[in-house]
């Protein structure tokens, strides 16, 4: 709301909807010098009831008579979703004495056999004694509006949910779905487990019931052998409920009744059960029930087998084996390799190689096979490329040192298409001097954008230090050209090399790319500027904020300040695009860890532009009064502050900007964005007088910021903090 001109002597003549949108917003941001007129806004009898509520709230009255009370009532009943609408809005702006008021008029309307659920929406900022209202009126209610009442509490998170819950499970009332969502943390109680079991093998009970009483017994991690019998029940409804069953602890479920499930599941859900046997040893009786399934022509015989394959003892395992023939075997190869113990060698190893056998050739190479190695090593282009891929992880693990190291001497022999896969393998060892072999084929094939032997070279040269320090100061000295993109394709790999923590050169590295290296390019920033074109370089700021975020960077905040600082003194300064720092800033502020230090050095370089483009004045400001409050700045914070409220309010920033610095509104909660923003300054500034030990100049602060902190409940948690300081 603006600050003049108040009071309102001409508020009669505004047209309709202005009057009620002043009224609405002066509900959401109560002003002390309003009251007056507020007063005789009230006093007109011809006034609406949308307006007379947004009055009411307007001037933080306690002051509503039974008869505003019982129109707010109406109109959350009402047909008119506008109306509706205006009271659920009214009522998450009054106070917890009013909104308890409310509830006793709801009470009264819960008699006449009103429908509960839309007043339920008027209680938002009922107290926890209006809470104990509602349960108590709970108790009394049919089923279907105390579940209304249990829905609500859970909502709210209340701690008085639990006390309704366990009435229901002690059958005070009858349990419905409602309740038995809420039930499985309160099942430890045999009674109550009792009652429970009883309602889901009832079969005369709801569906929609015995299903929530089923899920909740699951969820509670306690077996029952009646859960069984309910998930066979209806073949139907197998598939759906057998995923439920599966949330109980493994080892809380006897052999007997997996072997049950197995044999009597339909087709479909039996396969998804074995599926799900290997997470943990099979013991024998399971074992048997699976192998009895791996009969030819039974359904899930293929599932048997790699489950037994996998999990099942080892004599059952390696006489499953023994009784496949040849093809079946090749079939089932990985889950013997999945199992990877001696058993599984021992099968893979004696197994024949035949023709088109490449998974068990691959399997024996991960398992450690010496003779295949060597097949593999002697002619590796008689080996699909797609299987070479798929090698490479495994290979660097299983040669040793002097094998790699030939393999690297005999490179320019191998055919070319087996190549990039080959220097995969050599350089997963940075720890051996593979002879400058990266390093020749990274400068050989430089500027060949489409070269994949090139870009598995760079990966080795950069796992190297001083490989990777070579690259990087060569990067850096094309930032005054720019970089081309093959170049652009260096840096990102440099970038996202994994190290931790982030060494100082690489934060360096990155700090000056994304501020110093755009520069270079004016005629983009200009674009991006006049909003002629996209914001560019989009990737590198993503590609920052991963590594940023997910690794140690000590020296972040000194290496931004470097590159800002080179960014304000390089000669395209003045072409610098306010749009592409605050997409920038934008991404870092989403986390605290890099909102702060990086951001702070952004968003000094956002203020010294000269650019016209004012939608990232408010939020650089922001990041600064944050970084002044974090050091005690207060005086400093609060000026910052200021700036932030105008920026915002003149530059107009996307609500994605908005929601990323501000936050966002919660009416439920009563998280207010703008009230928490124009509370900072004064807040601000009643800590720098506290500190000086100016007890009256901060008494004053503090009432400026009272009004304005008011609909947020953050700012006025801090203003009752202070207060209660400023009363020691």
């Amino acid at each position: 709301v603006a600050s003049d001109p108040f009071p309102l002597p001409r508020f009669g003549e505004l047209p309709p909807r202005a009057r009620s949108r002043l009224l609405e917003a002066l509900g959401r941001r109560p002003r002390d010098d309003v009251g007056e007129s507020i007063d005789l806004v009230l006093a007109d009898p011809a006034l609406p009831a949308i307006e007379r509520f947004f009055a009411l709230t307007a001037k933080r009255s306690e002051d509503w008579t039974l008869q505003d009370l019982v129109a707010l009532v109406d109109a959350a009943l009402a047909e008119d979703p506008d109306l509706r609408h205006a009271a659920e809005h009214a009522s998450s702006l009054v106070s917890p004495s009013v909104a308890g008021r409310i509830v006793g008029e709801v009470h009264r309307r819960l008699l006449s056999g009103v429908e509960l659920a839309p007043l339920l929406d008027l209680l938002r900022n009922v107290d926890d004694k209006g809470e104990r209202h509602l349960v108590a009126l709970a108790r009394e209610l049919d089923d279907v509006r105390r579940d209304a009442i249990v829905d609500w509490l859970s909502r709210r998170s209340s701690p008085r949910l639990e006390k309704l819950v366990g009435e229901a499970l002690d059958g005070e009332y009858p349990l419905t779905p409602a309740v038995l969502r809420r039930a499985s943390p309160l099942l430890d109680d045999d009674a109550r487990f009792a009652r429970v079991r009883d309602v889901f093998l009832d079969p005369a009970a709801d569906a929609a019931l015995r299903l929530a009483a089923f899920d909740a017994v699951c969820n509670a991690g306690r077996y029952d052998q009646g859960l069984v019998t309910f998930v066979l029940a209806n073949p139907d409804e197998q598939h759906g409920r057998l995923p439920m069953f599966l949330r109980l602890p493994f080892t809380a479920v006897p052999d007997e009744a997996w072997v049950t499930l197995l044999d009597r599941l339909e087709p479909r859900a039996a396969v998804r059960l074995i599926g799900e046997l290997v997470r943990a040893p099979l013991s024998d009786r399971v074992t048997d029930s699976l192998l009895a399934r791996t009969t030819a022509g039974l359904a899930a015989a293929d599932a048997a087998i790699e489950a037994c394959l996998r999990a099942a003892p080892a004599t059952a395992a390696k006489n499953l084996w023994d009784s496949l023939d040849p093809a079946r075997r090749l079939q089932h190869v990985t889950a013997l390799r999945l199992r990877g113990d001696a058993l599984a060698k021992d099968l893979l190893f004696a197994e024949p190689i035949r023709d088109g056998a490449v998974e068990l050739r691959c399997a024996r190479i991960a398992l450690g096979d010496r003779d295949e190695l060597d097949a593999l090593l002697a002619d590796p282009a008689a080996w699909d490329k797609p299987v070479l891929r798929r090698l490479g992880e495994v290979v660097p693990q299983r040669l040793d040192a002097a094998r790699l190291l030939a393999l690297a001497a005999r490179f320019d022999s191998l055919a070319e298409a087996v190549q990039p896969s080959v220097l995969a393998w050599i350089v997963a060892r940075p720890d051996l001097d593979d002879g400058g072999l990266a390093w020749r084929i990274f400068e050989a094939d430089a500027g060949d954008l489409e070269s994949e032997r090139r870009m598995v070279a760079l990966r080795g040269v950069l796992a190297r230090p001083q490989s990777r320090e070579l690259v990087r100061a060569r990067l850096e000295a094309a930032f005054a050209r720019g970089l081309d993109d093959v170049a652009q394709d260096e840096a990102y790999e440099l970038i996202g090399q994994p190290t931790a923590p982030i060494d100082a050169s690489t934060t360096t590295f990155l700090a000056r790319f994304l501020l110093v290296e755009p520069l270079a390019r004016p005629r983009a920033e200009l674009g991006a500027a006049l909003r002629l074109d996209a914001v560019p370089h989009e990737p590198r700021a993503q590609l920052a904020f991963q590594r940023l975020v997910r690794e140690s960077t000590p020296h972040a905040g000194e290496a931004f300040a470097i590159a800002a600082r080179e960014a304000s003194a390089h000669p395209h300064s003045a072409a610098a695009s306010a749009a592409r720092l605050l997409r920038l800033l934008e991404i870092l502020a989403r986390e605290p860890k890099t909102r702060t230090e990086p951001g702070a050095a952004i968003a000094r370089l956002v203020l010294a532009l000269d650019d016209d483009d004012g939608r990232a004045v408010g939020p650089a400001h922001q990041i600064l009064a944050e970084e002044a409050e974090a050091s005690g700045a207060f005086d400093l914070a609060a000026s910052h502050w200021v700036a932030a409220a105008r920026g915002y309010r003149d530059g107009s920033p996307a609500p994605l900007v908005l929601r990323v610095f501000l936050g966002e509104g919660s009416q439920v909660d009563r998280l207010s964005p703008s009230s928490w923003l124009v509370a900072r300054a004064p807040l601000c500034r009643a800590r720098a007088r506290l500190a000086a030990g100016d007890r009256d100049g901060a008494r004053r602060e503090l009432d400026a910021a009272r009004p304005r902190a008011f609909g947020d409940a953050r700012s006025e948690t801090e203003v009752r903090t202070l207060a209660q300081e400023l009363s020691r």
